[in-house]
């Protein structure tokens, strides 16, 4: 390992040469909590504050890679172009200019560059184009400046400077003190031959103290065997799977979470794998596949690496929109046009194939999803995976996780294994017949984990209400499944329908026992949205001939009771008896 570390103020660092931000470094994220303390910490140093270590790998020129540092240098970059166009306000020509080749400075051509760039286009308009120009120069599309992490620490800058001046005597050379204490602040400036030995060098800088996430550790690790190119694909890639991540807000995972189902959704050896490959024990794993490899072997193997999470991440922001659109198959039609290479798209193909998902994903666990990523990643990438054999697998899989969902068990080591298994064996697979025997084998697996019992338990302490709605979804799908299995059934399920309490919830109290069982299953049923917003809360009698025209054929109490003109607490009892017993032939163990 080839590196020089030295203590350098700011001022000479900015002045090397120009320091590059890769794609795949994490968005600037300094609140004004951290600008806050940073700017006071640089007013009460007396000796220059230090800004802890920086990383960076020397490549070609004077270009340098930043690998640990770039929020800090970003920081202070923001906070010189605010004390450049304070200096401006007061007529300070000279120090402008001085300020300024801080900020900037000239190629080999002569021409402009900041001493800062970034690869990612988007942080690199918002830093150059809303902050970094002077301020007489931005422009902004609508008259106002961006709501960004980057405009959002300039702001905060300017307000804590204001302060510092506002009666001042000189209030130049109050800005004078500042700009000092920013320039003499102190960095233990480390170069690096290499991206690796920078990578190396960073994570055993921070084996202390907060320690750094398992996302970071994977990235460091794939991009330590990827050629420090000036155009890498890579560094884009990396960003995109990170995008896509963290726009995906229904699944409630973050990066970390994801990669961990990631990567137990790939098979590590050459056998299915019973245990789930534990988060902290992720980067090892990665690093003993790389390690008995050649360089030229480690680089194409950290790139399919890479590609590999692509896709995974596409199918993760896909299975997000899923849930988030309460089951619109719209998203597998994007995803088939990027993914399927084999012409498996139909709409009537991802109608069910979205349906079985959707069951799955309306539970919000989230064990399932290293089997959904391992099943849907191999479904686009062979022909031969016809979707007959998906579907059947993925009924397998709503079944299983849906009875234990409803049964409110949690997680055990056995569930965890069940999936783990399950989505190996499918990463392994060669051929149909591979992934007909991992579908046996998870079935096998599964088969009565949840009894009838436990089953019928869980749904009868299902409930809903306009106030307490954490339900809802679960009790709609268990419905819209319990209608769709009616031979005639009125209702449109292209759009969503509205969940009616045939006895009206009126004012009452779920809290209260007496009148738990009106918002219990037994009282639900499905009607359209325009229907069930006329009916308002009139009562069963008044209602009744509007409900009839919804009433299912197997709905058989309920059709008793609009025929009488009679409903009640022990009707809507024998009623959820009535359900439970279909949704138990529907979601069958």
């Amino acid at each position: 390992m080839r590196f020089e570390a030295t203590s350098k103020p700011l001022s000479q660092i900015l002045k090397l040469g120009q320091h590059t931000i890769p794609r795949y470094q994490r968005p600037y994220s300094w609140n004004e909590l951290n600008v806050t303390e940073f700017y006071n910490d640089l007013r009460t140093s007396n000796h220059g504050h230090f800004l802890g270590s920086m990383v960076v790998s020397v490549s070609v020129g004077s270009n340098r890679e930043i690998v640990d540092g770039q929020q800090r240098l970003t920081t202070t970059l923001i906070l010189l172009s605010v004390l450049r166009d304070e200096y401006n306000k007061l007529d300070a020509p000279g120090k402008v200019c001085g300020i300024q080749t801080y900020i900037e400075d000239l190629d080999d051509d002569g021409n402009k560059r900041y001493r800062i760039t970034n690869k990612d286009n988007g942080a690199q308009q918002r830093l150059f184009e809303n902050v970094l120009v002077p301020e007489q120069d931005r422009i902004y599309p609508n008259g106002q400046a961006p709501d960004s992490k980057e405009v959002k620490a300039q702001n905060k800058f300017k307000e804590l400077i204001t302060q510092s001046i506002k009666g001042s005597e000189d209030p130049l050379e109050e800005l004078d003190q500042i700009r000092d204490a920013v320039l003499r602040a102190e960095a233990v400036y480390i170069e690096a031959d290499s991206r690796q030995d920078a990578f190396s060098i960073f994570e055993t800088l921070n084996d202390r103290g907060q320690s750094l996430t398992t996302v970071d550790l994977v990235k460091n690790t794939l991009f330590s065997n990827l050629p420090e190119e000036p155009a890498n694909q890579e560094e884009a890639l990396w960003e995109n799977v990170m995008k896509l991540v963290e726009d995906s807000k229904y699944t409630k995972l973050d990066p970390q979470q994801f990669l961990y189902y990631h990567w137990n959704s790939i098979a590590q050896s050459s056998q299915p794998s019973n245990d789930p490959i534990e988060e902290k024990r992720i980067t090892r794993s990665l690093q003993s596949m790389l390690e008995t490899a050649d360089s030229a072997r480690k680089e194409s193997l950290s790139r399919s690496i890479l590609t590999d999470m692509l896709t995974s991440a596409k199918i993760f922001h896909a299975l997000n929109n899923t849930l988030g659109s309460n089951g619109s198959s719209h998203d597998w039609k994007v995803i088939a046009d990027e993914l399927d290479q084999h012409g498996k798209w139909t709409r009537q193909r991802y109608d069910a194939i979205t349906r079985q998902l959707y069951g799955i994903l309306v539970t919000e666990a989230t064990q399932p999803y290293m089997l959904l990523l391992s099943l849907l990643r191999k479904y686009f990438e062979n022909d031969w995976f016809k979707t007959k054999v998906l579907l059947e697998f993925l009924e397998n899989v709503r079944n299983y996780q849906f009875r234990w969902s409803i049964s409110q068990r949690s997680s055990t080591s056995t569930h965890r294994k069940i999936y783990r298994r399950a989505a190996t064996a499918v990463s392994l697979a060669r051929n149909i017949d591979d992934i007909r025997n991992a579908r046996l084998e998870f079935e096998k697996g599964s088969r009565k984990a949840v009894t009838d019992k436990q089953f019928s338990t869980g749904l009868e302490k299902l409930s809903y209400s306009s106030n307490k709605s954490k339900y809802l979804f679960r009790i709609r799908y268990i419905l819209e499944e319990i209608a769709r299995s009616n031979v005639n059934c009125s209702l449109d399920f292209s759009t969503q329908q509205s969940i009616e309490h045939i006895e009206p919830q009126g004012s009452k109290s779920e809290l209260s026992r007496r009148n738990a069982w009106v918002f219990k299953l037994g009282n639900l049923m499905l009607l359209p949205g325009k229907v069930n917003n006329e009916l308002r809360n009139d009562d069963f009698e008044s209602k009744s001939q509007v409900l009839s025209e919804y009433i299912l054929d197997n709905d058989k109490v309920l059709q008793r009771a609009v025929e009488t003109g009679q409903w009640n607490n022990k009707l809507a009892r024998e009623r959820q008896e009535e359900l439970i017993g279909l949704a138990c032939e529907i979601w069958s163990a």
